[in-house]
């Protein structure tokens, strides 16, 4: 069955998806003093809680329910309380030694320590200038000064009764979506249309000047990276463009995340060239089975 265009649609790199995908870590700053230390807000059994860890504690759980209320800092309080005897017991029991357990609790230190460093990094990351965010602002018109709201219509096919060559020339011969799906089932396939009302900066980057210019109500063939297509109509549009003052804050938001994720890929990348790595045959029944046990 094709693939959705309603998910093809969300799962897009697009503008505001890109400006909310990195929310950064509180990151302490060099200062070339030693820090002062942490104040205590609690003991549990002797051990202490300082305010750091429950500023840190109090943000990890805002970051988890970031459309919830606020996360009081007694609310995490109480949760590093729990979370700090359950822990003493687990380690009095042995629970850090398991070899799932020891496992785990090094993959999260790494996972940490690679966040941090791409935190660090990013403090550092120069803005985007004024001159790259009137540029982006004019190469992209349709999604600013020519923004839309469009209402499509896509057509999934269990199964075409068509070759691809085929379905494809069917869709340009089309005049409407009905004449479409007449003639398909007319064929012996049975044809479900869905519809779909997305903003211009919710639609695929690469795909989005074809449905702008496309006819309302004329069928359109889109093809997909992995060999296959989407039916879909432009059932309706109606304009609604951001002026260069509103979209300039998501521009620069969105260039600026777009600078990182790039220069982690690179980072990444060169250390992985000076880094002398060894790969090893895999024994055999490697693979999980889908569960782990976290036990001796």
């Amino acid at each position: 069955m094709p693939p959705s265009l309603a998910r093809t649609l969300c799962l897009a790199p697009c503008l505001w998806g890109l400006s909310t995908l990195h929310a950064a870590v509180p990151t302490p700053t060099k200062s070339g003093l030693p820090p002062a230390p942490s104040p205590v807000v609690a003991t549990v059994d002797g051990e202490p809680i300082t305010l750091q860890r429950l500023q840190v504690m109090t943000w990890r759980l805002s970051q988890r329910q970031p459309k919830g209320p606020p996360v009081s800092q007694q609310e995490a309080l109480e949760q590093l309380i729990n979370l700090q005897l359950q822990a003493r017991q687990a380690q009095l029991q042995g629970v850090d030694t398991m070899p799932t357990v020891a496992e785990l609790l090094a993959i999260t230190q790494m996972e940490v320590l690679a966040r941090g460093l791409s935190d660090v990094k990013r403090q550092l990351q120069a803005p985007p200038s004024e001159a790259q965010v009137k540029a982006y602002y004019e190469k992209t018109p349709e999604l600013f000064s020519r923004r839309k709201i469009y209402v499509l219509q896509e057509l999934q096919l269990e199964q075409s009764p068509w070759s691809p060559a085929e379905l494809k020339r069917q869709v340009a011969k089309a005049e409407t979506m009905k004449a479409l799906s007449t003639a398909l089932e007319q064929a012996g396939a049975t044809v479900k249309l869905n519809n779909v009302t997305q903003p211009a900066e919710n639609l695929p980057m690469e795909a989005l000047p074809d449905i702008a210019a496309a006819p309302e109500g004329k069928p359109q063939w889109r093809a997909l990276s992995n060999g296959g297509g989407l039916i879909y109509v432009v059932l309706a549009s109606r304009a609604q463009a951001r002026s260069y003052e509103e979209a300039a804050p998501l521009i620069r938001l969105f260039l600026s995340n777009k600078e990182w994720m790039e220069q982690t890929e690179r980072s990444v990348a060169e250390m992985r060239n000076k880094a002398r790595i060894e790969r090893k045959p895999l024994p055999p029944n490697a693979e999980p089975n889908g569960s782990f046990t976290f036990g001796p």
